[in-house]
């Protein structure tokens, strides 16, 4: 093949463009839009579910936090309510200000517990 022949079939100009072939590219780019539109809806989907799971955590350790305070507020309570009730029985100063200092002790955890809430 000679170096003129080679260069005329290169020759864009000669290319003649078919429906068929306008359809094909219409379509491709068709396409390759839809798959960006899912491609962007499947980040946002996978995005809003990592939020979700993360809140979820979060929840979880909140609430087991809340079970722990008011599991040791309830301990420190009846703890107070034994001490006084020995108090009374035995009318004793030393027993009566330690169930005065685990009463105020419960009421600042109280008080923190509701700050962090």
């Amino acid at each position: 093949m000679k170096d003129t022949e080679r260069e005329e079939s290169l020759d864009i100009s000669n290319v003649t463009v078919s429906s068929k072939m306008l359809e094909s590219c219409r379509q491709a780019r068709l396409r390759y839009s839809n798959f960006l539109d899912d491609e962007k809806k499947k980040k946002v989907a996978s995005a809003e579910q990592i939020k979700k799971e993360q809140l979820r955590d979060e929840i979880d350790s909140l609430k087991s936090r809340k079970r722990k305070l008011e599991s040791s507020v309830n301990v420190l309570v009846k703890e107070a309510d034994t001490l006084a009730d020995e108090a009374e029985k035995k009318d004793e100063n030393g027993l009566a200000c330690k169930v005065k200092c685990l009463q105020e002790q419960g009421q600042r955890q109280e008080k923190r517990d509701r700050r962090n809430q």
